[in-house]
């Protein structure tokens, strides 16, 4: 295992912490996937979600992705989407995307419309020099989420594979659209005034589908009165576990009922 250890955290050295036994776990197991996809034709280990519970289970994900946590830039959740549900595959290593087909076990010109998340520091989070009690250091608007430098959560929507990551590289290409999570300093990426939102404008923009947040007043409205439901509406007790949690979330819906892509358009910054 020292041997694997040593290959794994030179890939990563200083981005990552593959070189610890809290980061080396996680990446072995992604070897073992991958020996076994390659050498047996076994598919990579997937879960699947309902489309319409989609944005509460991504949510609450953030919160519990322990790999791409620990091995932040280097492993990665990847969300592929079908006509009624989105397959999860976890831990991926971010160097083996362009060759994503092969961990699925299938050809590669077979089409995809993927969802990619890692965890990310801002680029000016640690630096020879830097002052990490600057003023400016926390960011919480999440209209400035691209300009946060502690770990936060970045989405990244592709309809081809992803390009080639070089070797200890670690910026992804090659995608449609880019999306940061506002950062939280305890880590919590699934408050309902700053990251569900723009999660939902997210989703629902690039899979043009409407995840937009709606009262539970509103839903019980159209189940009495309307055929069409909202993707929302489907599944609402996920997201809502108390009073106060539902009157935050009527305040947020207003403000986003106007302009359902103004997240979005705000947080696709291109490289």
């Amino acid at each position: 295992s020292s041997g694997i250890n040593a290959e794994y955290g030179g890939l990563d050295k200083r981005m990552s912490s593959g070189g610890f036994i809290h980061g080396f776990r996680y990446t072995s197991r992604a070897l073992a996937h991958i020996l076994a996809a390659r050498n047996h034709k076994i598919r990579w280990p997937s879960s699947r979600v309902p489309l319409y519970g989609i944005v509460s289970f991504i949510s609450r994900r953030l919160n519990e992705m322990s790999g791409p946590y620990q091995m932040f830039y280097m492993l990665v959740d990847v969300y592929v989407r079908y006509a009624t549900h989105v397959e999860l595959f976890t831990e991926i290593p971010h160097g083996m995307l362009h060759r994503l087909h092969e961990l699925l076990v299938e050809t590669r010109n077979t089409p995809l419309d993927m969802i990619v998340i890692r965890l990310e520091y801002g680029a000016d989070y640690s630096k020879v020099g830097g002052d990490p009690f600057r003023a400016d250091r926390v960011e919480l608007d999440p209209f400035l989420a691209h300009t946060c430098n502690f770990i936060h959560p970045v989405l990244y929507h592709y309809t081809t594979l992803p390009h080639a990551v070089p070797i200890r590289g670690k910026k992804l290409r090659g995608y449609n659209k880019r999306m940061h999570l506002v950062e939280d300093l305890h880590t919590d990426f699934a408050l309902i005034d700053r990251h569900i939102p723009a999660l939902t404008n997210f989703l629902g923009t690039i899979w043009k589908i409407d995840l937009s947040f709606r009262p539970l007043e509103e839903c019980l409205l159209n189940t009495l009165t309307s055929v069409y439901m909202p993707e929302f509406c489907r599944n609402p007790g996920i997201l809502l576990s108390d009073v106060t949690r539902e009157k935050k979330q009527v305040r947020v819906s207003a403000s986003l009922k106007h302009k359902p892509t103004q997240l979005l358009d705000d947080y696709s910054i291109p490289c």
